[in-house]
C-alpha cells in the first residue's frame, strides 16, 4: 500500500509494540526447549510471535516433535513467563510513551488490542502506575485471549473488530490506524479493514511486509503522525 488516509481512531498491540515483555516470553520458550535440546530459531518465532502462548506451544509440539503434549509445554510456558514478569525490568518499547502521550494531549481516542489474557496483562502493568488503566490514555483495553465476546484471535479479524466496536461511536475501521509488531497482528488489522503501521520484530523481513501494511517503520520512534492527518509532534 502506499497511499494514506486520515484516521480518526488508533489501536495498539501491546507485547513488542507498546512494553518490551515479547522478549520474555521469546527466553521463557527458549529455555524450555533447550532442555529437549530444540532451538527456538527464527523460523518458529516468525510462525509464533503475535499469537497466544496456546496457540504457541500447539505450533512448537507439532513442528518439534516434543516428549510432551501441548497443555503440558503450555503450562511449563506460562509458568516460567509470569516468573520472569515478577522479577524482570519491563520497559515501554522506544517512542512508545511518547506517541500515547502525545495522541491524548490532542483528543486522539486510543484502545489497546492483544491476544494476551487478562491475568498475564494484569502482570505486565504493575509497574506502570496508571499508564494502561482505562480512561486514563485508553479508552479501553480487549485482552482477547480469553475475552468471552471475542471467539477467534488474531490473526483474525474478531479482536480489532471488537475493539473498534467498543469506542462510543465506533468509527469506520478504515478511519483506525492499528499499531502492530507481528505477523498476526497484520493479518488481523488488516482483515478488519483498519489502516496498519508495522513495527516489525527483528526476527522479521520487514522488506517483506512493505507491500502489505500501510506503513513499515522499525521503531515508533520514527512515526510521523502527519502522515495520516494526525497532529504533529
Amino acid at each position: 500500500m502506499s497511499s494514506y488516509s486520515s484516521v480518526s481512531h488508533c489501536i495498539f498491540d501491546f507485547d513488542g509494540t507498546l512494553i518490551n515483555t515479547q522478549s520474555m516470553l521469546t527466553a521463557a520458550i527458549s529455555q524450555i526447549l533447550a532442555k529437549y535440546d530444540k532451538q527456538y530459531d527464527s523460523s518458529l518465532k516468525s510462525k509464533t510471535i503475535g499469537l497466544n502462548l496456546k496457540a504457541c506451544a500447539h505450533i512448537l509440539t507439532n513442528e518439534l516433535q516434543l516428549p510432551l503434549n501441548a497443555q503440558e509445554l503450555y503450562d511449563t510456558a506460562f509458568n516460567s513467563y509470569v516468573d520472569m514478569l515478577a522479577v524482570d525490568t519491563i520497559e515501554f518499547m522506544p517512542g512508545a510513551k511518547r506517541l500515547v502521550k502525545h495522541l491524548a494531549k490532542n483528543g486522539i481516542e486510543m484502545a489497546i488490542c492483544t491476544g494476551s489474557i487478562h491475568k498475564t496483562f494484569a502482570l505486565k502493568i504493575v509497574n506502570f502506575g496508571q499508564f494502561f488503566d482505562c480512561g486514563q490514555y485508553f479508552n479501553h483495553i480487549v485482552c482477547a485471549g480469553d475475552d468471552p465476546h471475542i471467539s477467534r484471535n488474531k490473526p483474525y479479524a474478531d479482536p480489532y473488530l471488537y475493539c473498534i466496536s467498543l469506542f462510543n461511536p465506533p468509527p469506520d475501521p478504515h478511519k483506525v490506524l492499528v499499531f502492530e509488531d507481528s505477523q498476526t497482528g497484520l493479518e488481523s488489522g488488516l482483515s478488519a479493514g483498519c489502516q496498519v503501521v508495522f513495527i516489525p520484530d527483528p526476527v522479521f523481513d520487514k522488506n517483506k511486509f512493505v507491500g502489505q501494511s500501510t506503513l513499515v517503520i522499525d521503531s515508533l520512534e520514527a512515526f510521523d503522525p502527519q502522515i495520516f492527518g494526525l497532529p504533529k509532534f
